[in-house]
């Protein structure tokens, strides 16, 4: 996020303090104090910090809520991602190293095809990249004959030019890896899969009420009560990170 793009008050806030080049990365503002050669979070009034405070509850919700998701329909998942519904079942991480890996975000799924690796973020972040390649050393490690898909998905519009990078590079060394935004998806699809169903809010809808509705309405056929409260439960979480969290909490308790 550019300058001009920052809220005045922010700008206003560095002025003040002597700050210069503010940022906004990973839900936080950034930028330079007047003795500092290294950009460090902005010590900003509470009132500043809200919103950003709320997103990253919301990632913190919507991770797990995704992540449980994609292991519990990944047939529905790999129907929208790969083009065909191919069995996998997830991956322990604890199989790819000792070492620390961050699993919120993170989904592998695993088939004798194939190792399906699914990344789900709120918020742009500039080490996505890196993590992609680090994930995709990893599982050539410990499965160097099987080949890896690998997809970062994007769920909170955003102008940052971090959701459109698909390469990590440096050097010698080049790793691609898909990105989707889904915000730019077509409704439709995600209406057709009951693993997809809470992802449908999130889609390029130009209403989204009137798509939750619809979503509400195919969770209500789903005969098994279980899955039925779980769909539910994770349309709810998603749904908070539409604008119009509060009306739109209303219609699926409504529906």
């Amino acid at each position: 996020m550019t300058q001009n793009k920052l809220p005045e008050k922010v700008l206003d806030w560095c002025k003040s303090n002597e700050w210069s080049e503010p940022f906004r990365e990973d839900g936080l503002y950034w930028g330079f104090a007047s003795s500092s050669v290294l950009p460090l979070p902005l010590p900003l009034p509470q009132s500043h910090e809200s919103y950003f405070l709320n997103q990253y509850a919301e990632s913190i919700k919507t991770d797990p809520t995704c992540k449980f998701l994609a292991e519990t329909f990944p047939t529905d998942f790999t129907t929208w991602l790969l083009g065909e519904p191919i069995a996998l079942k997830p991956l322990e991480l604890s199989e790819l190293s000792s070492e620390y890996i961050e699993p919120d975000s993170s989904v592998l799924l695993d088939s004798d095809k194939l190792i399906l690796h699914i990344e789900f973020h709120v918020e742009p972040n500039y080490w996505v990249p890196f993590k992609m390649i680090d994930y995709r050393l990893r599982i050539y490690h410990r499965f160097p004959e099987k080949p890896m898909r690998q997809v970062v998905v994007y769920l909170a519009p955003t102008d940052s030019d971090l959701v459109h990078q698909n390469i990590f590079e440096t050097e010698m060394t080049r790793h691609q890896f898909e990105v989707i935004r889904l915000w730019e998806q077509p409704t439709q699809p995600f209406l057709e899969l009951t693993g997809l169903l809470p992802l449908a809010v999130l889609t390029q809808t130009p209403d989204k009420a009137k798509t939750l509705k619809q979503v509400a309405s195919r969770i209500d056929a789903i005969p098994n009560k279980l899955v039925q409260s779980d769909v539910a439960a994770s349309a709810g979480n998603l749904a908070g990170l539409t604008p119009k969290r509060n009306f739109i909490n209303q219609v699926l308790r409504e529906e």
